[in-house]
């Protein structure tokens, strides 16, 4: 058995997870957003409450800054 090929292989594994993980929390936290419900994160060592606005906007931000030529 390669090591090295089983070593690639898992961080491949893990790179695709964890992807696949944010995407995830990506399509929820929009799901919620878009149903009016804040969310809540961790920030600076406290819960707080995103509020739906601010989800919306920052996600309309990333997909502006996405686009080719921009």
């Amino acid at each position: 058995m390669n090591l090295q090929a089983t070593t690639d292989e898992l961080l491949l594994a893990a790179a695709k997870i964890e992807a696949a993980v944010q995407r995830a929390v990506r399509a929820a936290v929009l799901a919620h957003a878009r149903a009016g419900h804040p969310v809540s994160t961790w920030r600076d060592g406290q819960v707080v409450w995103i509020q739906p606005a601010e989800i919306l906007a920052k996600f309309a931000e990333e997909s502006d800054n996405s686009r080719p030529g921009t």
